[in-house]
This record gives structure tokens, sequence and C-alpha cells, in this order.
């Protein structure tokens, strides 16, 4: 299984620390080695705005976290959304 989420800045909407975004279930022997592909649409990162009445993104650095599980994230990438 490989995981990965999402950290939000959290400034606008409280959320949890981590978020899961996406996940696929992986098989591998020991030793091997595979490349897994996981998409996060831009749509799942907005929030609803009930001032706006519409979806939004969250200003701010971002975090994408990725591993076997919610416990093990070895792999970390940041983004910013300006």
């Amino acid at each position: 299984m490989v995981q990965a989420y999402v950290s939000y800045p959290g400034i606008v909407v409280e959320r949890p620390l981590r978020v899961l975004a996406a996940f696929a279930r992986v098989s591998i022997a020991p030793g091997e080695t595979k490349s897994v592909e996981l998409a996060i649409p831009v749509r799942d990162l907005a929030y609803y705005d009930a001032t706006t009445q519409r979806f939004a993104l969250e200003t701010g650095e971002h975090r994408v976290l990725v591993g076997p599980s919610s416990r093990d994230l070895p792999l970390e990438q940041s983004f910013t959304i300006r």
C-alpha cells in the first residue's frame, strides 16, 4: 500500500494535521522496487467558502507526504498556492 497525505497551511480553514488524498495497493517482493503514480486533483485540495458560496484554494505552503502508512511517511514534497 502506498498512501499520499496532504498537510494544509491551516490559516483559513482548520483541518487535521494530515488528510489522506490518494492511495494505491501495490504488491512487491522483498528487495524489489516499483514506481507508483498517485494523482491528487486540484479540486480535492479546495474547501467550501460559505462567505463566497463557492470552493476555494487556501493559499500558502502545502506538503505532500508519501509512504506505506500514516505512521511511516518518508517522502515529502512542498508546494505553494498563491
